[in-house]
């Protein structure tokens, strides 16, 4: 089976995350996308996280009973390690790791980011203006010399759970 993987906290998920999920599917023929909503980010304040539990129901609530999108939850903070945990229990299976431009703007500040570029193809679904910036971003060399990566815009969808989490009113 293909699957695409498409990680993070969710914090909050939003109409983004499916937009370009739905494009993964299409354009990566994929059998399934797995949507890994993840305990906490490691480079992130926890104070801002809603309960893991809830982020996945919404989640779920999101995605409703799309045949192709399944939502997991997972405890494994580090990318490097869920994916190698992934591709030991699912021998079978080929991974495609699906990420916004946007993620490679730090990715050089993920742990072992190099081995997690080496390790599976990399989907790049750019908004705005990040394939004009993708070029300056430290991780982005590494991506480059791999060449296990394609790169897909998304135009007219502009959603952002950092911006979502900054029009909120804080949690308490």
């Amino acid at each position: 089976m293909k699957i695409g993987i498409l990680g993070g906290s969710f914090n909050p998920p939003h109409h983004g995350h499916l937009h370009i999920s739905e494009l993964a599917l299409k354009r990566l023929q994929l059998d399934q996308i797995w949507w890994i909503v993840t305990e906490k980010n490691p480079l992130k304040n926890p104070k801002d996280y809603e309960a893991h539990a809830a982020r996945t129901q919404k989640c779920q609530d999101l995605v409703g009973d799309h045949p192709k999108i399944k939502i997991l939850q997972n405890d494994e903070i580090y990318t490097e390690k869920l994916i190698s945990d992934l591709k030991t229990k699912y021998k079978n299976h080929r991974f495609t790791f699906v990420v916004g431009a946007d993620v490679l703007e730090k990715f050089h500040r993920w742990k072992n980011f190099k081995k997690i570029i080496s390790a599976i193809d990399l989907a790049i679904f750019s908004r705005g203006n990040f394939l004009l910036k993708i070029q300056k971003f430290p991780a982005w060399k590494f991506v480059k010399t791999a060449g296990r990566y394609k790169i897909f815009f998304t135009k007219n969808n502009r959603a952002s759970s950092t911006e979502l989490r900054a029009s909120s009113p804080r949690r308490r």
